[in-house]
């Protein structure tokens, strides 16, 4: 089972004051920002998140399908799957996702030492992602939608 992209996520008394020490260590902003009162600051691969006011406790974070650079994995295991696999095992689940649901969905679990885990998917599996880029072809024959395919980044280059 993968799990996906791991970052801890802070709950943050001073997000300014946050971010400054995480900058003296090295880190700098990765996504985020302090209007919004979040920033996940980045190290290599590690990948801490900043947040003010969001969540009362500090959260481990996993992200299947994506890596530590927020890019989308080609193939992973859906948050289903590993809800199914969490649930089997008899471990209880704080949130669970809609067992026939698709694309982004969430889990929330508490370790035994009270850490509570958050697994957060944010993309859509292979056969979805051509399954809507198919449908919008049929909608707009003109042009592929690139931007369902490549990400922003590569369909702003192309506009």
């Amino acid at each position: 089972m993968q799990l996906g992209a791991f970052s801890i996520s802070l709950a943050v008394k001073d997000i300014r004051v946050s971010k400054q020490f995480y900058e003296d260590l090295g880190f700098s902003v990765f996504a985020g920002s302090l209007e919004k009162n979040y920033l996940i600051m980045k190290n290599g691969n590690a990948l801490v998140g900043l947040f003010q006011g969001m969540f009362p406790t500090n959260i481990l974070t996993f992200d299947p399908g994506w890596d530590e650079n927020a890019k989308s994995l080609e193939s992973f295991d859906d948050v289903r799957a590993i809800q199914a696999h969490i649930k089997k095992s008899g471990a209880k689940l704080t949130s669970e996702a809609d067992e026939n649901g698709k694309g982004p969905a969430s889990i929330m679990l508490t370790d035994p030492a009270g850490n509570v885990i958050l697994v957060d998917q944010h993309e859509y599996g292979l056969h979805l992602l051509f399954h809507f880029t198919i449908r919008r072809v049929n909608v707009d024959r003109s042009r592929v939608d690139r931007c369902a395919l490549f990400g922003t980044e590569k369909c702003h280059q192309e506009r």
